[in-house]
Parts: C-alpha cells; structure tokens; sequence
C-alpha cells in the first residue's frame, strides 16, 4: 500500500517539474 502510494507522489513530483522545466 505504502510503496503504491510513494509511487503516485514520485509520478506527480516528476510532472511537476517537467511543467517547471517547460514553463
């Protein structure tokens, strides 16, 4: 359950710092 979780953070962290990069 834990890691499922860690797992979706990771994914949103990553998009969000692909949006920073871009904007």
């Amino acid at each position: 359950m834990l890691k499922k979780l860690k797992r979706k953070l990771l994914e949103q962290w990553k998009e969000l710092l692909r949006k920073k990069s871009i904007a």
